[in-house]
């Protein structure tokens, strides 16, 4: 009697536990399933923003698709672009290649108008030398000698991770050499997004520093943080915590950086100290920009310890040098 009992209050302990089992069965699949597609997000995010990868046109086009362009905006864009491509169809151009001091092979198209002035582009993450300058017509007009280049990992560069600008200062400083070697004159350079970063990471290098006249810096972000986290959220529809966390870390294994490096705000404050041999920065910054908001472009303003003036207007993204035409124009002549 006793044995079977014990017998049935085993069978009952058996029946008992089943449901506990199948739980923590169901929360470990749950939990493996969530971790593959937070796995499978950040290779997405890091191949497309980190490793120039299959899904980076798709991410830009997704990114840059959120601006609103009016009417009148897309009109001057587009007069703006056809007067560009009569200047890159008329004039005779060169392609030339740089090393930069990792040994990454650069790669860009120099028109040579036979000027004293030379200005170097640098465009932003996921542009080439074959994408529209928004600001080729001034500089067409002011004969000044243009010189396109693809940063590391774009177009005809080598292959090479992103930094955000932080490794890319190389490129800048390599370029900057070489226009030095080439002529005397005096030396602009205009970066667009990542290309802006760059460069203001680059004067960081006192050659660099000493060698350009004028600095134009469309859409720089102060903080590396606060951009791909707005990417993250806007692009991905994720929260920061703890995807930023990840990508960061995976980021960091195939850049050349540490975690604070990317973030320009903090090195251009590392700057103050030489602030009165800084080429002057105007900046440009669309009001309306989904892209990089303006709010970043105004941090990065804010954080540069050198002269410096700041342009904006109710735009979005790229479209501020069709907008504020005279004024840049303007902002040229005093500056220089």
């Amino acid at each position: 009697m006793e044995e079977k009992v014990i017998e049935q209050e085993t069978n009952q302990n058996k029946k008992g536990h089943h449901p506990r089992v199948y739980v923590i069965m169901v929360i470990i699949l749950v939990l493996t399933v969530i971790v593959a597609w937070a796995g499978n997000v950040i290779k997405g995010y890091v191949d497309s923003f980190v490793m120039h990868g299959d899904g980076e046109a798709e991410a830009i086009s997704y990114m840059e698709g959120r601006n609103v362009t009016d009417a009148t905006t897309a009109e001057a864009l587009g007069a703006s672009t056809d007067a560009w491509e009569v200047f890159r169809a008329s004039h005779l151009w060169d392609g030339v290649t740089v090393t930069a001091e990792d040994g990454t092979v650069l790669s860009g198209v120099f028109y040579d108008c036979g000027a004293t002035e030379t200005v170097i582009v640098f465009p932003m993450f996921g542009n080439t030398t074959e994408s529209r300058f928004t600001l080729g017509e001034i500089f067409a007009n002011r004969e000044t000698n243009i010189l396109l280049v693809d940063l590391r990992g774009e177009g005809d560069s080598g292959d090479a991770a992103c930094g955000f600008g932080y490794t890319e200062a190389m490129d800048v400083t390599a370029w900057v050499d070489y226009v030095n070697q080439m002529t005397q004159g005096e030396i602009l350079l205009y970066g667009e997004g990542m290309g802006a970063n760059a460069i203001l990471f680059a004067l960081a290098d006192e050659t660099v520093a000493q060698s350009v006249s004028l600095v134009i810096a469309e859409s720089p972000y102060a903080s590396f943080h606060e951009m791909a986290t707005y990417t993250l959220k806007h692009s991905y529809k994720l929260p920061a915590f703890p995807f930023y966390q990840l990508m960061k870390a995976v980021a960091v294994s195939k850049v050349a950086y540490t975690a604070g490096d990317p973030e320009l705000a903090e090195a251009l404050a590392d700057l103050s100290a030489r602030a009165a041999e800084l080429p002057p920065v105007l900046f440009l910054a669309a009001e309306e920009d989904t892209y990089i908001p303006y709010a970043y472009t105004q941090a990065a303003y804010e954080a540069y310890p050198g002269a410096k003036e700041l342009l904006s207007a109710g735009v979005e993204h790229g479209a501020v040098g069709v907008s504020c035409t005279e004024e840049i124009v303007q902002a040229l002549s005093n500056m220089l």
